[in-house]
């Protein structure tokens, strides 16, 4: 092999197996984001905060699909030139000693990248917060009804770990070609982009959903006694028995405190930047 071209090529389809398997762990966790855990109860709180949190669960499941795609195309990039890289310089080396072979025409070509999903910009309206007595107290007995709240945080160690294999993989590469530059430097700003951006992104979501599940259960909790209040109501109206109906406006304010207070948590706002981009191709 010409001494200006070295490419161990048995190397380089480790390091490519090695990178694939990456772009499926990104992929999983993309499609994982990808399934609505839904609301736990059906009161209109719950399902709206379910649906905001719902979009950026699918802002970053699209983000993972692009970019598990995208490192996918760099592999095939990497393997495509690679191969003809090595067949054109064995090639020439027989040339030099006399032989007569054709020209080779390189003819390597890459999938052409993934259109990107949209989601809806505009922001969900938010539930109004109802003034009577009775449409709080009947939301009231919705969200008391709800199942408790659980959340298990993602594993991110998972994706620290894809992080480091990719900048080891880089490192890898430059030793396994020496036009190995170019392609290392991509996995390496994969690297930080799983590290920094993605990796990131998921563990505010999971902040977003954890303190969601805890106002979720503190709000249940403050509401059962109104909703118990209400339904007693409620049953003594069914049996025309003035005299057994509790008072309940207090209890309506009080359910109105909780759901006001649940209605405007603050949530840990979910971003993440753009993955590295490796250009246009050929399907």
């Amino acid at each position: 092999m010409a001494p200006t071209l070295q490419i161990h090529l048995a190397e380089v389809r480790d390091i490519a197996w090695t990178v694939t398997g990456v772009a499926g762990l990104i992929a999983g966790h993309g499609f994982r984001l990808r399934i609505p855990p839904g609301a736990p109860a059906s009161d209109s709180t719950s399902l709206y905060l379910s649906r905001v949190l719902q979009r950026a669960d699918l802002h970053l499941a699209y983000a993972a699909d692009s970019a598990a795609d995208e490192l996918t195309r760099s592999v095939e990039a990497l393997m495509a030139y690679t191969s003809e890289a090595a067949t054109l310089a064995r090639r020439t080396e027989l040339v030099i000693t006399g032989l007569d072979v054709d020209d080779l025409a390189l003819s390597y070509a890459v999938s052409a990248p993934r259109l990107q999903r949209e989601i809806p910009d505009e922001p969900l309206p938010q539930p109004a917060l109802d003034v009577t007595d009775h449409r709080t107290l009947s939301d009231a007995v919705l969200l008391g009804s709800g199942v408790p709240m659980e959340f298990e945080p993602t594993d991110t160690a998972q994706l620290r770990a894809a992080a480091v294999t990719l900048r080891d993989c880089a490192r890898r590469l430059r030793t396994a070609m020496s036009s190995g530059e170019r392609p290392a430097a991509m996995l390496e700003r994969f690297g930080i982009w799983v590290d920094e951006e993605f990796t990131d992104a998921v563990v505010a979501r999971d902040e977003a959903r954890a303190s969601w599940a805890t106002a979720y259960n503190a709000a249940r909790e403050e509401v059962a006694e109104p909703a118990r209040l209400y339904l007693s109501w409620l049953s003594a109206a069914a049996r025309a028995d003035e005299q057994e109906r509790p008072a309940l406006h207090d209890a309506g304010a009080r359910a109105r405190a909780a759901v006001r207070a649940y209605r405007d948590l603050p949530l840990t706002a979910v971003a993440c930047g753009e993955h590295p981009q490796l250009g246009g191709g050929a399907g």
